[in-house]
């Protein structure tokens, strides 16, 4: 008989940072099973909970001690069913994440920044920081969130994969916290982390009357480095006062009126000014119980027609969430215009006008921005 396959850890394959410090766990019984009379559950190394008698394999109760922070499990399951007992299961692995307040030192900071611009006109802003590392690098994860949306760096490379970070949520009682390795970005010496920081859902418009600022005034990023070494000491070490920023290549940025960007700006040297650090807390920070975004394909033009205008109209085929990628930008001073949409007009252009919302009386005024 064969094993248990598709181990899950609260619904996820092998998170980094999860929140729980009992996490439930689920399976898939062996092919050809159709009942389960018992399962057995092991850490590698380490406990192992015995048979249990209980035909439960989705979301079974944690059976070992409380998870500490940043603790890493490798766990089996072999189970007893009516085609009988099983081999284990091949291992799975996750981690949790900084479970205490008090694990959390790093400060949240806040870009240097005057009045803020009018709403879909705000950049989205660069922080830097520069951590010192004095010895060798075994293992190393950065823990991120932020008012706003961000993108993180190290060295210039960006730090994982996820998209639209932390997400909508409500940022004064659920703020999700990411989980990333970064043993590979890492060496002993100064390493630069970087951060691009946009308004997205906690100060960018949103809704049908196009609101802003609904949950503050003011983005900010907070992140922390633990990087282990051989002699197994650890560094920690993240955002706080030394930190400076900038506006970034991204002279605008909204989830509704969409993205500007000023290309010549990258690379550029100084414009720096020192951020600032903000009393935020860390009681609302949790752990995104929920696979995070990602990109997953790359879709390439069905066609392509140049209407008489010399625009193009590229269509792709399907309704996507995603970037626009172009071979070829054009000479220095060239402007390009991006227009998504899911429909074309009489003239076969891409046209939003059918999104246009229809109330049935005057529509109703914008509320207040925080732009002042």
């Amino acid at each position: 008989m064969t094993a248990p396959d598709d181990l899950r850890v609260e619904h996820l394959r092998d998170p980094l940072g999860l929140g729980e410090r009992r996490p439930r766990l689920s399976w898939r019984l062996p092919p050809g099973a159709m009942a389960q009379q018992a399962f057995r559950v092991r850490l590698v190394p380490g406990a192992d909970s015995g048979w249990v008698s209980s035909g439960d394999s989705v979301l079974v109760g944690w059976p070992f001690a409380p998870l500490a922070s940043r603790q890493r499990v490798t766990w089996q399951v072999r189970v007893r069913t009516d085609r009988g007992e099983s081999g284990w299961s091949p291992p799975a692995t996750f981690e949790a994440g900084l479970l205490d307040v008090a694990d959390w030192t790093a400060s949240w900071i806040q870009p240097a920044e005057g009045d803020p611009p009018p709403a879909g006109k705000r950049p989205a802003y660069e922080l830097r920081g520069v951590i010192a590392l004095g010895k060798p690098v075994v293992r190393a994860r950065l823990y991120a969130t932020a008012h706003g949306i961000y993108e993180a760096f190290i060295g210039g490379h960006r730090v994982g994969d996820l998209e639209l970070t932390p997400g909508l949520t409500q940022y004064p009682r659920r703020l999700q916290v990411q989980a990333y390795d970064v043993t590979g970005l890492l060496g002993e010496g100064a390493c630069e982390v970087t951060a691009l920081l946009s308004d997205g859902w906690f100060r960018g418009q949103v809704g049908i009357t196009r609101a802003d600022c609904q949950w503050g005034d003011r983005t900010a990023f907070l992140a922390q480095l633990h990087a282990e070494h051989p002699d197994g000491t650890t560094t920690v070490a993240g955002t706080d006062a030394s930190w400076s920023s900038r506006p970034s290549h991204i002279t605008a940025a909204d989830v509704i009126e969409g993205q500007a960007e000023d290309r010549g700006l990258l690379g550029r040297a100084g414009g720096w000014q020192r951020v600032r650090t903000a009393d935020l807390g860390y009681g609302q920070l949790v752990w995104s119980p929920s696979p995070p975004v990602r990109r997953v394909a790359e879709i390439q033009a069905r066609t392509v027609t140049r209407l008489a205008d010399g625009r193009h109209v590229a269509d792709l085929g399907q309704n996507i969430t995603g970037w626009t990628r172009l071979s070829d930008l054009g000479p220095e001073q060239t402007e390009l215009t991006l227009v998504h949409g899911e429909a074309i007009d009489s003239r076969g252009d891409v046209t939003t006008e059918h999104l246009r919302p229809t109330a049935p009386s005057a529509r109703p005024p914008r509320p207040p921005s925080c732009a002042r």
